[in-house]
């Protein structure tokens, strides 16, 4: 397990990380997991959820990208229902600051969208298609999309390279404590206890955030939008 410290907010332990391998072991000291038709192994951290941050990481990264947020009225009701679960205020408030679009042509962040290109109910159902109805996901091993009713994974956002990003989402746990699982070229399945915004805000900003971070390579965030 490894912790980073947080050199714009110095709250500590404000995350984990957990590194899993295509077995789903762990180097962190870990709880067993049930669901998935297989037991796994996961970091089960401690953590306390700040709603208030919610907007502070949102206004962060628009800040740092030079974006002037939007304020449309996106209808999430039916995705939601959909789901048969709410999602993360935060990821909602990020995905209205912004729309549909590029974070350093790297990020596209998924949304309620009417072209159906980053439409996040659209890519989770096409994950669903041809998916088992129990037990881990051949493509997604050690674990299996998200059904309503179950745990799983919802997809949020991907990236260049290869780099998917997914909630772990269970309707009967708060949705802003979901942990984010993420797979990208060449990392393996990881798994941090993180909201969604701070992780974007940290992919674009925060050069020590390996190996998520294209901070490096893009040291000047910004925001493309699509039509």
């Amino acid at each position: 397990m490894v912790h980073y410290p947080s050199a714009v907010d110095p709250m500590p332990d404000r995350f984990d990380i957990t590194w899993s391998s295509s077995s789903g072991a762990s180097d962190s000291v870990p709880n067993t997991w049930h669901g998935f038709g297989a037991e796994y192994l996961a970091c089960r951290p401690v953590q306390v959820f700040d709603r208030n941050v919610k907007r502070m990481w949102i206004e962060r990264i628009a800040e740092a990208a030079n974006w002037d947020p939007l304020r449309p009225e996106i209808s999430w009701s039916s995705v939601e229902e959909d789901l048969g679960t709410a999602l993360p205020e935060d990821y909602k408030k990020l995905a209205e600051a912004f729309g549909k679009g590029e974070f350093s042509e790297f990020l596209h962040v998924l949304t309620v969208d009417g072209t159906r290109q980053f439409d996040l109910a659209r890519i989770w159902k096409k994950y669903l298609d041809g998916a088992p109805e129990d037990g881990p996901d051949p493509l997604f091993k050690p674990y299996q999309m998200y059904r309503p009713g179950r745990r799983g994974l919802i997809p949020w956002a991907f990236g260049e390279m290869e780099c998917n990003y997914f909630w772990l989402a269970s309707a009967e746990e708060d949705p802003m404590s979901w942990p984010i699982v993420t797979q990208g070229d060449p990392y393996p399945w990881q798994q941090v206890s993180m909201s969604t915004s701070e992780f974007v805000y940290r992919v674009l900003t925060d050069p020590e955030f390996e190996p998520f971070s294209i901070a490096r390579l893009f040291p000047e965030p910004d925001f493309y939008p699509m039509d």
